[in-house]
């Protein structure tokens, strides 16, 4: 199977569900981004992680604005 595909063949599969993404086809869409960013985090995982990170005053992770789920850095949380 992998010597009938070659980077050409996924190039214009990816082409093509980038297309059928930017003409409305949402199930495009969702499998281009999960791949990309990954699958979204449960609310009941973030709620459980803030809820420890309340408990010992320390962000794990904080995304700014521009981080769009990248570039992740450690940063305590300002107790004053």
């Amino acid at each position: 199977m992998v010597e009938a595909v070659d980077p050409s063949d996924i190039a214009a599969i990816m082409k093509q569900l980038v297309q059928q993404a930017l003409e409305g086809d949402t199930q495009a869409a969702k499998i281009i981004l999960e791949r990309f960013f990954g699958r979204p985090a449960s609310t009941e995982i973030i709620e459980r992680v803030e809820g420890l990170e309340n408990a010992v005053g320390f962000t794990v992770v904080q995304l700014g604005e521009d981080d769009f789920g990248g570039g992740n850095r450690p940063a305590r949380n300002e107790v004053g």
